[in-house]
């Protein structure tokens, strides 16, 4: 498979507080990639220093090209979309205009029509947003919230979508549309690598994932081996799962 991100011997501080060590870690193309952990364990901040919102020191390409240093900005244009932790929305501002921001760095380039396709997919993928396309986002249910945060992050059309946190505090009927949205992009062959502290579901949908403890990568496999790990499964499953496909 050809790599589509590639992490080597990363770190990332919040001034002196070190908060990702020596992590090295690979996404594919068109795969899911899963990174479970405890709280506190460095993944949101994995994820940020990749989309350029925490500043970083080592090696990392995306599609070949370097991302060290490069502002957020520059990493949405190459193709990397960040959907964060806790949604992040714009609150009094309309379903559709949230979904219309995240398409921000496209307009200019008479894409019109090829942005109102991206929305209407977006509401295809979520019909409920499309009954509230002109309510204030703020007024949503948290779970509709975290389908407009999804939606908005594919309007970017990237080639990878970072995902952090996106069954956090969700009801389980959310938590099951989630994921079928989340199988759905994987049939889409939509490379994925969400950060996801319910690792029974991460490892559910997930090609491959990283145990991460402390900062730094501690295991890694694809999902059905480390499903299969004791120390996985008395850490993080509490037994055995179901564990997506080996490879």
């Amino acid at each position: 498979m050809t790599a589509l991100l590639q992490v080597e011997h990363l770190a990332a501080s919040y001034g002196r507080v070190q908060a990702v060590r020596d992590v090295t870690l690979q996404v594919n193309e068109d795969e899911v990639v899963a990174i479970i952990g405890p709280n506190g364990a460095g993944k949101s901040s994995l994820l940020n220093a990749i989309a350029g919102l925490l500043p970083s020191r080592g090696a990392m390409t995306f599609a070949g090209t370097p991302l060290v240093g490069r502002p957020a900005e520059d990493t949405v244009r190459l193709g990397l979309s960040l959907v964060p932790e806790r949604r992040q929305l714009f609150a009094s501002m309309s379903v559709n205009d949230n979904l219309l921001l995240g398409a921000y760095h496209r307009f200019g380039r008479a894409l019109g029509p090829a942005i109102q396709q991206d929305v209407d997919a977006a509401y295809a993928l979520f019909p409920l947003l499309r009954e509230r396309r002109g309510h204030p986002a703020g007024t949503l249910s948290g779970g509709m919230q975290q389908m407009l945060a999804i939606g908005r992050g594919l309007m970017a059309r990237p080639r990878l979508l970072l995902m952090d946190e996106p069954l956090l505090g969700l009801a389980p009927l959310v938590i099951n549309e989630i994921l079928r949205v989340l199988a759905d992009l994987r049939r889409r062959a939509q490379a994925l690598l969400i950060v996801e502290q319910n690792a029974k579901a991460a490892l559910g949908i997930a090609d491959r994932a990283y145990v991460m403890e402390g900062g730094r990568i501690v295991l890694q496999g694809t999902s059905a081996a480390l499903a299969r790990d004791p120390n996985v499964q008395a850490a993080y499953l509490g037994g055995h799962v179901e564990a997506g496909p080996e490879g």
